[in-house]
């Protein structure tokens, strides 16, 4: 049986991703901050608030297994303003989720990842040569996305770790 971990696991896409690796038969670790709809998932729960970097592996260590398979990192963050409306706040909240958690998370896993040279797997922005008005902390945090991507997978190959970067759609999601 293979071990995935899923970020954003009570989100649109987390969530069906957790479903198709529960029905392929794996054990997934499912990562969240809404207990109740971590409850409703057919995976092992792990109640972690991304905004929170700092605390995630106070969270996640405990529960990691010896060996991880699959990471997929679907947590994610998209809210629209124009960059002269925008305070810092709302890049710090754009840049935290879409970018310093999925670092973090990944960090805390490596050990596990490298032991079964597992996959890491980063859902990013759509679109990744142009940026449409009120689009910029989105974009500006999924494109550091993209570079957290290349870096880790220049840095593990030697691992066996691979590493995706999947760019969706826009996807109509809470």
């Amino acid at each position: 049986m293979k071990t995935t971990i899923v970020t954003g696991a009570t989100g649109g896409i987390g969530t069906s991703v957790v479903r198709r690796f529960r029905d392929r038969g794996d054990e997934v670790i499912a990562v969240g901050r809404d207990p109740e709809k971590l409850k409703a998932l057919d995976a092992r729960p792990v109640i972690a608030d991304l905004d929170r970097p700092d605390d995630i592996a106070a969270a996640l260590l405990p529960v990691l297994p010896e060996a991880v398979d699959v990471l997929v990192h679907c947590a994610g963050r998209m809210r629209a303003g124009a960059v002269g409306d925008l305070p810092p706040a709302a890049w710090m909240d754009h840049l935290t989720l879409n970018l310093l958690a999925p670092a973090e998370v990944t960090r805390c896993a490596l050990p596990a990842l490298r032991r079964s040279a597992g996959h890491v797997v980063f859902v990013n922005f759509y679109d990744g040569h142009a940026v449409g008005a009120g689009w910029g902390p989105y974009a500006a945090s999924k494109y550091g996305l993209r570079a957290l991507a290349d870096a880790l997978r220049a840095e593990e190959e030697r691992h066996g770790i691979g590493v995706t970067s999947v760019y969706p759609a826009c996807t109509a999601t809470e």
